[in-house]
């Protein structure tokens, strides 16, 4: 559960601190990640050059793009700005901003969950590493805001990642945190910062971005790692949890999909050797598909006042009237607040309010408001 005022999200862990008494190391390959992370620092105010002239809208001047008609194409059609340079400079400019702002925001869910993690690991090895993982995202942070300070443009934390960092940080279970951090939040991250020169338009995003993404690889590494094993013999009804909750993060990233921000995805750290019965390739499939689902599908939405377009249903539950809607082209939800806003859910949702219980995603959202 979280609790938000204007700058501050205060977020339930959801379980204990842990102290470990056994200082023996017992994991190799980790150890080996450890050491490599110490010799792999760099430093935010001194490793980067903070000189470089920075122009936010510049067009992208790579292979990629070198047929996309910015001034002239579809994008500027439909805002009404044809032909107009000094409005598509400004789109550029805030498309690159609100994209940094979430590179900066994801940077500090990850160092909080890191810290949960160094918390409640019970395993020196993985202290040891989440500690010095909490370093590196509070440098990714830094560099970041420094960025944004220097272009003047800064947006809030979208919607599907905030969610999804809510979702991870408050679990119960510390792997739970491990698999939506290390796994699916730090692989969506490295599949973002691959991007590189083809959507950051000047060399000094570019350079930040890729110190940024050494790191995120051993991130990734990192949660292979840890997790390795660990759900071989676990109970089935624990086992079904975990793959709820993976579910979940897939249909964030479907959300994610239809943002016409999302240009690119990849998954990253992905070791076949140790991968048994070809789990993590499945789920790194799963993954891609609900990506690109959410990428069709987006183009596909129409808007919430068209009421035509989307099966409407009247709930009440704990003594709340809400509406959920359901778009009949895409099967995407809504659920409406009291405030008469709608914002985007899931069919375990509206189950959940059909069962007369009171959907988390709805709590969480009257607390922020």
């Amino acid at each position: 559960m979280s609790v938000t005022n204007a700058a501050i999200d205060r977020v339930d862990m959801g379980l204990p601190a842990a102290f470990v008494w056994d200082y023996d190391a017992r994991r190799p390959r980790l150890g080996r990640l450890y050491e490599k992370s110490k010799v792999s620092q760099w430093n935010a105010a001194t490793d980067v050059d903070w000189s470089i002239e920075v122009d936010a809208g510049a067009v992208p001047e790579v292979a990629q793009f070198a047929d996309v008609d910015w001034e002239g194409g579809p994008i500027s059609t439909a805002l009404g700005v044809r032909n107009d340079p000094a409005m598509m400079h400004e789109i550029v400019a805030q498309d690159h901003g609100w994209l940094i702002s979430q590179f900066m925001h994801g940077e500090q869910g990850a160092l909080v969950a890191t810290a949960k993690i160094c918390a409640a690991a019970e395993s020196i090895d993985d202290k040891y590493y989440a500690a010095a993982q909490v370093a590196d995202e509070a440098r990714h942070v830094e560099a970041y805001q420094r960025y944004l300070d220097k272009i003047g443009i800064t947006y809030p934390v979208s919607t599907p990642l905030h969610t999804l960092l809510d979702q991870v940080m408050g679990h119960r279970h510390v792997d739970m945190t491990f698999l939506g951090m290390q796994i699916l939040v730090e692989g969506v991250a490295l599949a973002a910062f691959s991007l590189g020169g083809a959507m950051l338009s000047n060399p000094l995003i570019a350079n930040i971005t890729e110190l940024v993404r050494r790191d995120e690889a051993r991130h990734v590494a990192f949660g292979v790692l840890s997790l390795s094993g660990r759900y071989d013999d676990m109970d089935p009804v624990d086992l079904a949890e975990r793959e709820d909750f993976v579910l979940e993060a897939c249909a964030l990233m479907r959300y994610a999909g239809m943002s016409p921000n999302i240009n690119s995805i990849g998954i990253y750290g992905f070791d076949s050797a140790h991968d048994k019965d070809d789990l993590t390739a499945k789920q790194i499939a799963h993954m891609i598909w609900y990506i690109l689902d959410g990428r069709s599908r987006g183009r596909k939405e129409v808007e919430l006042d068209q009421r035509d377009s989307f099966n409407e249903y009247h709930i009440a539950f704990a003594e709340v009237e809400t509406t959920f809607l359901q778009s009949k082209k895409t099967g995407r939800w809504w659920m409406q607040l009291p405030d008469k806003n709608f914002i985007a859910c899931s069919y375990k949702d509206y189950l959940l309010a059909s069962s007369n219980e009171i959907p988390e995603r709805w709590l969480r959202a009257q607390e922020r408001n």
